[in-house]
């Protein structure tokens, strides 16, 4: 009751705070506290209701943004803000990737389980769903990206990170591959090649600036790491949204190459873990204030279909699959691999990237197919494959994370 009072008060004070036409700082700072604030007690209120925080904080933006109370505007600071953010989530992955613990066999059952995905949903798409098979196949490799950015807001596994990592790298090289040759058959238009060119220059960049942080020894103490990597990750916020890159992915290749140096993971990862709750939840809060289910209405007609298609083969080749095989592989507990469904993070960068998504770069029929195949899959998987991961992890058992440690 406490929670709904406060909560009640917090959409109170966005609603009588400034409304203006133009967006200034004064409105992104008012809109950016209130959505802080009503992300938190959705955390509390889903942990209360034994519900992953990602799913509390994709409400709270899902509720202050365009879709109901229009409180968070789309101003360039919140853009900026975001983007910050996304460096943190995808450095704190890059952290949590660990060679040993993906050697050859997990490698190749991750891979054969993310080329079965995009097989099993690119071919039901175009042979049982109808629809051109040049867009089954990229939604078929969509489908097959893994969420290692999604799994530690569900619960903290940094095995089911690593394993998800590899899966994305197979994920975006089957995408790049993929869209590369449509491309060279005329399918599709060349700005796609700049599209494909932006996804890998931004984890080049990321693992040079990674390289370059640990090798100049920025880390050395807890204060100095924050204030650093701080720094640092504002500057190259900026010239992400200077230059259009992708920040979950600049962050990710950062974290990977600050680690390849020696005993910067030691140094860097408790003063990073502190903070790693809050730019998730502000990352999540945001992304779900860009979100509009509205725009689901009126739907395609192969939607429903498409949605069905996508859940069924993530939860037959990748829950229960892969499940199969984790015991032979590298010892893992079966139940863990459900923790591989959840996938939000770098699916909502690659549509809705502030520069233009992916669907912007298809024709108007295809681009509306993919914007709501998109959206439906991001709502199925904050709301639905996250809690079903959650549940079956049976997380309760442990001490929940929080932001604030009571």
């Amino acid at each position: 009751m406490k929670n709904l009072v406060v909560c009640a008060l917090a959409l109170a004070l966005g609603a009588l705070g400034p409304q203006r036409v133009q967006h200034g700082l004064f409105d992104a700072a008012w809109a950016l506290g209130t959505l802080m604030l009503v992300a938190f007690l959705a955390q509390r209120a889903a942990a209360s209701l034994r519900l992953p925080a990602l799913t509390g904080w994709v409400a709270a933006g899902l509720l202050l943004g365009p879709a109901l109370l229009k409180l968070v505007p789309p101003a360039p600071t919140l853009h900026l803000i975001h983007a910050f953010a996304a460096i943190w989530v995808g450095f704190c992955a890059g952290l949590d990737f660990s060679r040993p613990v993906v050697g050859w066999r997990p490698t190749a059952a991750i891979a054969l389980s993310t080329l079965g995905v995009f097989l099993a949903v690119g071919a039901a798409l175009a042979l049982l769903v109808g629809i051109p098979w040049e867009l089954a196949l990229i939604i078929g490799a969509l489908t097959s990206l893994w969420g290692p950015f999604t799994i530690p807001a569900v619960i903290a596994d940094p095995q089911a990170v690593s394993w998800s990592l590899v899966g994305n790298g197979c994920g975006l090289m089957l995408l790049s591959a993929l869209l590369l040759l449509l491309q060279g058959q005329g399918l599709l238009p060349a700005t796609l090649l700049t599209f494909v060119g932006v996804l890998w220059a931004s984890l080049l960049a990321g693992a040079l600036v990674g390289g370059l942080l640990g090798w100049m020894r920025v880390c050395t103490t807890p204060r100095a790491t924050l204030v650093g990597l701080g720094g640092t990750f504002l500057l190259c916020a900026l010239v992400i949204d200077q230059f259009q890159l992708y920040a979950l992915l600049f962050g990710f290749a950062a974290g990977w190459g600050m680690t390849r140096q020696p005993n910067q993971r030691q140094q860097v990862e408790p003063s990073v873990r502190a903070v790693q709750p809050l730019f998730a939840m502000l990352f999540f809060a945001l992304a779900g204030a860009v979100l509009d289910p509205w725009t689901l209405w009126p739907p395609v007609t192969t939607l429903v279909q498409i949605a069905l298609v996508q859940v069924l083969a993530l939860i037959l080749l990748r829950g229960w699959v892969l499940g199969r095989l984790a015991p032979a592989v590298s010892g893992a507990p079966r139940p863990r691999t459900w923790l591989l469904l959840p996938k939000a993070a770098l699916l909502f960068e690659l549509i809705y990237h502030p520069g233009g998504g992916l669907a912007e770069l298809l024709p108007a029929e295809p681009a509306r197919l993919l914007r709501q195949t998109a959206l439906a899959e991001l709502l199925v998987h904050a709301f639905v494959l996250a809690v079903l991961a959650f549940l079956l992890y049976r997380p309760w058992r442990r001490i929940p994370d929080s932001i604030v440690q009571e």
